[in-house]
């Protein structure tokens, strides 16, 4: 009887608040403006169990992301193009409309259903323009959407548009884009610049910081507040770098965990989708429902990956991990290693400071902090990753060629094929692009094959045996080690001139050689997970004063954990943890524009 009560209880209440919010006389978005402020500041989970309650529509939330990530790409430049924003505009309001009438019936398909979520440009989306930021691709719609993109529809997900990206992945700034490059969020600019981030006449000021790359469009959404999640590719550092950043969560599963169909290749054997959250929670949500314990038949990498522990209470493994409660002990039993070998040249000073407090806060919470020595060959890790994704960029992009793909020529005034591939080429493909097809022709000629690319093989096949013995426990009395615990990014973000230097062919400060090596090294960090197929995850911890131009700027410092592979679920249970105990704040204006 008192079950039935209960299930009455929940019922009328549910009921109630259905009818209260269809009577309510505040229906329409302007009426309403003040009162979904809060969404810039909330998570998928809140948000959720406020779609869960009826306290807000489905198609109002829907709308005020729409018009708040128009608003954003006039500011940040952090989208496309107007002309596919208003496409994506009436998919995502179908889409809406849709998830409304599943909320008001009560028959919500789970925590995404309703949620506004963005999609990196490199993401095949059935019927709408794949350009990867590339002119070679541009205007291409794809006949059939991603594994991810179809899980998260299916998950009643509102795709509410494309997030800007480096060309084909290849940047650590989204300087390197058909679009133009992506403003930081957290660039102290009290106003918008004259004229759109990478439109005629338009110039970054001296504290115009970059947002990282190349998943930077989605993570200056997600920080800004417009979107509440999204879907990227981390190849090297892709969706974590930006995150550190931007100061949202960025995480990467192991590689094989989820299925890469519908995702343009760059380095196939290290492309692997990833996603942007506002909190560790929300990054479990979203790679609990892209992840799959069966291989997809699409994509030959999809692997047999162990399932993760069931979660409880219809919340999925991930998210049931992350969501664990934090506290004193919360972490007890688990070993959390300090890695050396991370501790580089190029480390900066907040940074190292905040790696020891964020050890000291694992300790607090009941884990055993203990330093890692070995991996001998991190050092080698940024210059091998280099040579196999410029090699494998050299292989995937040669369909590129004006014939299948690109703009193409009439052919009257070019004398052979060659001419026609090298004119589609030159013209469609960017000065990164071209840069690492170049340096991946070279280490792949025999010249050179074994002096770069045989070497970075045995480096990559070496760093895996590192790990794995690192992880492990050992007969000289090494603990079992759970995650490993470094910095995101050696250094803090660095301003768009400064990236933007090396992409500039007519830049007064350019010099190619030391502008490329500051945006190359900030993957130091990162590249070593996807050269060892590891989970990784990335999340602000706190945040540092930096001078630019004689300005102080205020920015955030993230923190990266890795984990065994396939164990994706204890490296967001760390993440979770951290981050409720992190001094972590954002600034107002990231999100009060």
């Amino acid at each position: 009887m008192q079950r039935l009560l209960c299930r009455f209880d929940r019922s009328v209440g549910r009921s109630v608040g259905r009818l209260g919010f269809l009577m309510s006389p505040r229906r329409t978005l302007a009426s309403r403006s003040e009162d979904l402020d809060h969404l810039s500041r909330i998570t998928i989970s809140e948000l959720s169990e406020q779609l869960e309650r009826c306290d807000i529509s489905a198609e109002e939330v829907s709308a005020w992301s729409l018009d708040r990530t128009e608003s954003a790409h006039k500011r940040f430049n952090c989208g496309t193009s107007n002309e596919a924003q208003q496409r994506w505009r009436e998919r995502a309001e179908l889409a809406a409309a849709e998830a409304g009438k599943r909320q008001r019936k009560g028959r919500r398909k789970g925590a995404l259903d309703g949620i506004p979520l963005h999609v990196k440009d490199n993401w095949c989306v059935a019927g709408e323009e794949t350009s990867c930021a590339s002119e070679i691709l541009a205007g291409w719609p794809p006949p059939f959407s991603g594994a991810a993109v179809e899980k998260l529809e299916d998950c009643g997900a509102v795709l509410a548009g494309r997030s800007n990206m480096d060309e084909f992945g290849m940047g650590s700034a989204t300087a390197f884009s058909r679009y133009g490059p992506v403003l930081n969020p957290w660039s102290p600019t009290a106003s918008p610049p004259a004229g759109s981030p990478g439109g005629r006449g338009w110039a970054p000021q001296a504290t115009d910081l970059s947002a990282g790359g190349s998943s930077g469009g989605a993570a200056c959404l997600v920080s800004c507040g417009a979107s509440f999640g999204g879907l990227g590719s981390d190849t090297g550092g892709s969706v974590r770098q930006p995150a550190a950043w931007c100061g949202v969560v960025g995480f990467k599963p192991s590689y094989g965990r989820v299925s890469r169909h519908g995702l343009v290749a760059y380095a196939s054997s290290m492309d692997t989708p990833g996603v942007v959250a506002r909190s560790v929670l929300d990054a479990a949500l979203l790679t609990d429902a892209l992840a799959s314990t069966a291989p997809d038949r699409r994509d030959a990498n999809s692997m047999h990956a162990p399932p993760h522990p069931k979660g409880k209470g219809g919340v999925g493994p991930l998210a049931s991990a992350a969501g664990a409660v934090a506290g004193e002990g919360c972490l007890q039993g688990l070993v959390v290693g300090v890695p050396r070998a991370f501790h580089v040249a190029e480390l900066h000073g907040p940074a190292l400071e905040a790696w020891k407090r964020a050890a000291g806060l694992l300790e607090d919470l009941g884990a055993e902090v203990v330093p890692v020595g070995g991996l001998e060959s991190i050092k080698f890790a940024l210059p091998a990753y280099y040579i196999l994704a410029c090699a494998e960029a050299h292989s995937n992009l040669a369909r590129y060629d004006g014939l299948r793909y690109g703009p193409g020529s009439s052919g009257e005034s070019l004398a052979s094929l060659r001419d026609a591939i090298e004119s589609a080429r030159s013209a469609g493909l960017g000065e990164e692009v071209q840069r690492r097809v170049l340096c991946g022709a070279y280490v792949l000629g025999a010249s050179a094959y074994d002096q770069y690319y045989r070497k970075a093989i045995q480096v990559r096949e070496q760093l895996v045996s590192e790990f794995a013995t690192a992880f492990e426990a050992g007969a000289d009395g090494r603990k079992r080690v759970d995650v490993l615990l470094t910095p995101t990014a050696p250094l803090p973000p660095l301003t768009l001139r400064a990236a933007l230097a090396s992409a500039l062919p007519d830049s007064d400060d350019r010099d190619d050689g030391a502008a490329a090596a500051e945006v190359y090294v900030n993957d130091v960090m990162t590249v070593p997970a996807n050269l060892a197929s590891l989970p990784a995850l990335s999340l602000p911890v706190d945040t540092t004063s930096i001078s630019i131009e004689g300005q102080i700027v205020q920015v955030p410092v993230g923190m990266q954990l890795l984990g065994r592979t396939f164990d994706e679920a204890t490296v967001l249970r760390v993440g979770s943890a951290l981050e409720a105990t992190s001094a972590f704040k954002r600034p107002p204006h990231v999100t009060a524009w």
